[in-house]
């Protein structure tokens, strides 16, 4: 973002309050606030990149701001996948300087150490068990060993307040809800 509001003539002040002015925008929790930081955004932008957000952001808001991707059921993952943020990781241990083999080296050394650390988190997952989880065995019985310990915290949240809701014979008005798999 950053480089392109460089690239296009704008002065380094005016590129960090465009830059905070897009993340607010892709952070938009309301879809008042994603019209408002929207318009705030735009304002501060040259005609041609109002055009721009106008013509392809604004359909692709679905895919990108949080108020849209909140609603899916990713469990709070944001990164499309884990190995992006190895990236610069792999970029600093491979340089021009070293000869392929030693790259090679660097590389399957970095990997294994990355794999051992993704198999201590998946251990993790599979020993610790949310604690309200554990009353429901039988419920979550083909989930535990399959989904991430984050994911079944997350799980473990909302299934205690569809107990609390069941529990208090409350009514749900399923039409209200805004879930994608109800929608599709």
């Amino acid at each position: 973002m950053k480089r392109k509001f460089r690239t296009s003539g704008y002065k380094r002040d005016q590129v960090d309050i465009l830059s905070d002015l897009c993340w607010i925008y892709i952070k938009s929790a309301t879809a008042q606030e994603l019209e408002d930081n929207r318009e705030k955004l735009i304002d501060e932008l040259r005609p041609a990149e109002k055009k721009y957000i106008r013509e392809i952001w604004v359909p692709k808001e679905e895919r990108v701001v949080y108020y849209y991707t909140d609603k899916y059921m990713n469990f709070g993952c944001t990164s499309s996948s884990r190995s992006e943020s190895y990236h610069p990781v792999l970029c600093v241990m491979t340089n021009g300087q070293l000869s392929l083999e030693q790259s090679v080296k660097r590389l399957i050394s970095t990997v294994i150490s990355i794999l051992k650390t993704l198999d201590l988190d998946d251990d993790s997952s599979k020993r610790n068990r949310p604690r309200q989880l554990k009353r429901d065995k039988a419920t979550f019985r083909f989930l535990f060993d399959e989904i991430s310990l984050f994911a079944l915290n997350k799980l473990a949240n909302e299934w205690e307040l569809v107990k609390e809701i069941a529990a208090n014979q409350e009514d749900l008005d399923i039409q209200q809800c805004q879930c994608q798999l109800l929608l599709r």
